[in-house]
Parts: C-alpha cells; structure tokens; sequence
C-alpha cells in the first residue's frame, strides 16, 4: 500500500473540505471572511510602512481598510446567510422549484443537475451577487464610520433574522428568475467565465465611485486629507483589478489541475463539481485578496501622497 504523503493527508481532512464547501456554498461571505482578514493585519500593516507619506493620511488609509472590511463582513452575512439557504432548498427539490423547460435547459435531468455547469453558474450568480446588493450601503456605512474609527487611533498615539412564515420565500423568488429566458440564456453564454471575478470588479468598482462621492461630500473628513483619500481609493481599486485579472488568467490552468489531484484523492465525495467551483472560487478570493491588500496598499498610498503634493491644502475637491 502506498504511503500516505503529508499534503495529501491535509487536502483530505474535514477542515480543508469543509472549507472548500464552504466557499461553494456561499463565495460571498468566503471572500467577506477573508478581506476582513487580510484587511485587519496584513493591509494596515503594509500601508504603516509605507515611506515618505503624511502619517495622518496613512491613519485614514488604515481606519478605511478597517471599517469598510468589517462592515462587509456584517452586511454580507445577513444578506449571504438567506441565499445561501434558499439555493440549498433549489438544490435538494429542484423538481419543486423549477419548471421541466428549466430543468432541461440547464442540466438535462433534475438528477444531473448539480453536475451543470449552467445550473451551477446560475446558482452562484445569486450566491456572488451579494457584494453588488451591499455595494451602496457599505459605501455609506464606511464613509460614516471612518472618521469615527480614524480619531479612536488619536487617542492611543444582533444576528439579523430573516425568518418569515414562508421558508421557502426567497427560493421560491430566486427559481422564479431562474425559470425566465434570459437567466438560461444567460448561464449558457457565461457559465465558463469567472462569475467570482466579474462580480468582484464589479462590486469594487461601484463601491469606490460611491466612497469616492461621499467623501467629497463629507464634512466630517478634513479637506486635506480628502484627496489622499480618494487618490488611494482610485488608485487601489484600478491597479488591483488589472493585476489580479492578469494573474487569475495566469493561474487557471494550474488551478484545473489541482483540481483534477483533489478529486482524485477525494474520491467519492458527493457533487464533486461542487467542490471543484468552491477551489475556484478561493484561488479567485486569494489572487484578489493578496494582490488588494499586500502589493497595492504599498504603492497607491505612496501615489497618492505624490499625487497630493500637487495640489494646495485645503483645495477644494
């Protein structure tokens, strides 16, 4: 009998599948899990020791990082949690959700159906969707918050339900979609991009018009600290989305073949495909995440440092 290989035996235990489950089931929170996470230590970190910047823009940088990660991480479970649910009940009685016209078009038979990767794509649009749903008002929140958590550094120098009497409410709305046209020809369009991504960019490119204009608004963020802000802000969301752009379509194809090694050491698992779109998911949660919160912290705070030399203190945005 062959011998057991240390990496072996940790992609085969509980917490690795669990995990990986995990950001099938609900990629949202995953990356809301993971952001805050990175953005509580490795983030602030970065942008502390970045040279030659005003240590009060540095502070607003890393107060932004904080309450807009924490916030995230709030909002996208009371939204995610339902969802995720609701799609799990699709899951288990599809035949009691979507009509035989759906069924066939994104899967062929109810039975096959979690083998789809049109009813899979479909599903996780829902499940992914979740940032663009908390995009405006995580942005609002943050942009309250911030000053708030950026003056408690001077000083150192409720479960949401959504029960209802209808379990199946939000299921039973989210099949509705699925049984139109347009979502099935949707997921057939789509079903071999990378959802993860595409809503990310997405969702980061909403949240960063909307936190730029409420900053600008903001009577409680001083003037001149404002445009740091927002430099950091522009310039964090653009350089971040062509680098992890760039480097997920680098790390596919290896990603394809550590998935084809995970199956195979799993063998036997129930809906393999599923744990297939979770390891997906992650190395799309890992690129962005990494590249977010450790490379482009260091250089949009010292761009946007450069960039506010150029402009007079107190100048009016």
């Amino acid at each position: 009998m062959a011998k057991v290989s240390g990496i072996d035996k940790f992609f085969k235990s509980k917490s690795v599948l669990k995990t990986v489950k995990f950001a099938a089931d609900n990629p949202a929170l995953f990356a809301s899990a993971t952001t805050f996470g990175l953005s509580a230590i490795v983030r602030p970190a970065v942008i502390l020791a970045t040279p030659k910047t005003d240590k009060d823009d540095k502070k607003f940088a890393v107060a932004k990082s904080l309450t807009s990660s924490a916030i995230g991480l709030g909002l996208s479970y009371a939204v995610s949690k339902p969802i995720e649910k609701a799609v799990k009940t699709i899951d288990k009685s599809p035949q009691k959700f979507l009509t035989p016209e759906t069924i066939k078009n994104l899967g062929n038979d109810a039975k096959d159906l979690l083998k789809s990767d049109k009813y899979l794509f479909a599903t996780q649009f829902f499940k992914t969707a979740v940032g663009l749903v908390c995009a405006f008002p995580k942005s609002a929140m943050t942009c309250a918050i911030l000053p708030l958590v950026a003056k408690s550094f001077d000083k150192k120098d409720n479960t949401i339900s959504f029960a209802g009497k209808n379990k199946n409410l939000i299921a039973r709305g989210i099949s509705g979609l699925m049984n139109t046209k347009l979502m099935q020809n949707f997921a057939d369009k789509f079903s071999k991009t990378n959802l993860v991504q595409n809503i990310a960019v997405a969702t980061d490119i909403l949240l960063t018009a909307s936190f730029v204009n409420r900053v600008k608004k903001s009577d409680k963020i001083p003037d001149t600290n404002k445009r740091t802000l927002i430099n950091n802000s522009i310039f964090s969301t653009g350089l971040s989305i062509l680098a992890s752009m760039g480097l997920n379509r680098v790390s596919d194809k290896p990603t394809e073949k550590f998935i084809k090694y995970f199956l195979d050491l799993n063998k036997g698992l129930n809906n393999p495909e599923k744990y297939a779109q979770g390891i997906r998911a992650m190395k799309t949660v890992f690129v962005m995440g990494g590249v977010y919160y450790t490379i482009i912290p260091f250089i949009s705070t010292l761009l946007s440092g450069i960039v506010k030399s150029d402009f007079k203190n107190g100048q009016t945005l």
